[in-house]
């Protein structure tokens, strides 16, 4: 084999790496891009079905104190009374008519069916006076009242009782949990701690 035999087949072997080496970035830019692809469509898509079942919501007020404080992060599950009726102490997120359709976020007091009664600044569901421990004070100069809560309502208060618009006030009266109640806290995402058990 000459010099020149030699030196023409050192330059195809070079040209056939260069060739490989440019199909190999290419196959690699290919995978890299298919890959970030495919994590993008899934977070997306991901999003899209935890936003079916939750979201997230702030909380705006002081009527919930103790129990959840002004500007909290609180997961909602939006699925929560799809197939069971809300239940007493359930912290449910509701729309109202006030103020062109203002958001609260309440405690579930009384059910359908339930009597629910205040009366010497305490609550009575069904004749008996509810040991409420989630509540920031006792309620002072509370106007007496009894109400039976009708089938497809919730009646709801706030934390706070003295600094809480709720089914005490005609502006909100009982509330529809299959058409007003937006969803049931689940979790305060911040701070995180977890919401009291009582």
């Amino acid at each position: 084999m000459n010099k020149e035999t030699l030196m023409t087949e050192t330059t195809e072997n070079e040209n056939k790496e260069v060739v490989m080496k440019e199909t190999n970035e290419k196959t690699s830019i290919a995978q890299i891009i298919k890959d970030y692809a495919v994590v993008i469509i899934g977070a997306i898509l991901l999003t899209m079905l935890i936003s079916v079942f939750v979201k997230p919501g702030q909380v705006v007020g002081e009527s919930m104190t103790n129990t959840l404080q002004n500007s909290d992060l609180v997961l909602i599950s939006k699925t929560a009374f799809n197939s069971k009726t809300p239940e007493y102490k359930d912290i449910v997120v509701l729309n109202t008519n006030i103020e062109n359709g203002r958001i609260l976020i309440k405690r579930v007091i009384g059910v359908p069916g339930d009597t629910v009664e205040i009366r010497d600044n305490a609550v009575y569901v069904n004749g008996n006076k509810l040991d409420e421990k989630y509540i920031r004070e006792t309620m002072v100069n509370n106007q007496d009242m009894e109400v039976v809560v009708p089938e497809g309502k919730i009646f709801v208060m706030g934390d706070n009782r003295n600094n809480s618009l709720d089914s005490r006030s005609l502006m909100v009266g009982m509330i529809d949990y299959k058409k007003d109640v937006i969803g049931k806290v689940m979790f305060r995402i911040f701070p995180f701690k977890t919401i009291p058990k009582y």
